[in-house]
């Protein structure tokens, strides 16, 4: 009888025994799914934010492309057909001959020649302005109501309020608040700055119309800018330098 109970004794310990192993191993094999969970969610969470990220460099690449694209077909429909400005005395980004500046014996300049091509259809008049913007946009020459004819002006535009094609000049800025400063008027003056290079930008206006502006003193840069911001159907520039 003694050695059953020993028996059974045993038997109970070892059950016992395995009862507690198999519930260390279920905790375990828990705990070991908890992390696995775990490192799973936390990696699905590095996948998610390495694919937004993924997602917004793709779509800022694709925008750059996709402006440079539009950009780069626009600069070649430029090229072939667009409103343009040029000069035989200078290209753009060049320097200006000092025969078209202050430093011209007749102190003024003489204005360049300059052409332009591919103006819209429909322009009943052209407009130019030359101003230097690092000289709080110093107007230089304001000429306007141009026949849509004309293709260019000649150098040496003469030195009159009104011209026999019924172009007008109006007054830069040696003109305002008075009268011209000598030995300048109400026409072309040529760039003069008392140092360093400035830059000098012609603008060219096609218009729908000609411009219901006086000649001479009497149409400064304001009244100009207002009516060519009114009328304008395209604009070109043409930016060239000078400095002492």
């Amino acid at each position: 009888m003694k050695n059953i109970i020993m028996i059974l004794s045993f038997t109970l310990v070892i059950v016992i025994s395995l009862s507690f192993n198999n519930c260390g191993k279920k905790e375990n094999d828990v705990k070991t799914d908890k992390t696995s969970i775990t490192t799973a969610m936390e990696k699905e969470t590095d996948i998610i934010n390495e694919t937004n990220v993924n997602k917004a460099n793709n779509t800022e690449t694709n925008d750059i492309k996709v402006k440079y694209t539009i950009d780069s077909n626009v600069e070649d429909s430029e090229k072939e057909d667009e409103f343009k400005l040029t000069s035989t005395a200078f290209k753009e980004g060049e320097m200006i001959p000092k025969v078209y500046t202050c430093d011209n014996p007749d102190k003024i300049g003489i204005s360049p020649p300059l052409s332009w091509e591919n103006a819209p259809s429909d322009t009943k008049s052209f407009a130019i302005i030359c101003i230097d913007p690092d000289a709080m946009d110093f107007a230089h020459w304001i000429i306007f109501n141009i026949p849509p004819t004309e293709k260019g002006l000649a150098e040496n535009v003469p030195r009159k309020d009104k011209i026999d094609n019924g172009t007008k000049q109006g007054a830069n800025s040696w003109c305002e608040g008075g009268p011209c400063q000598e030995p300048y008027g109400a026409f072309y003056g040529g760039p003069c700055p008392p140092s360093g290079i400035h830059k000098y930008i012609f603008t060219i206006y096609a218009l729908d119309s000609m411009l219901d502006l006086q000649e001479g003193v009497k149409t400064d840069m304001t009244k100009f800018l207002d009516a060519t911001a009114e009328h304008s159907l395209e604009v070109a520039n043409l930016t060239g330098k000078y400095g002492k």
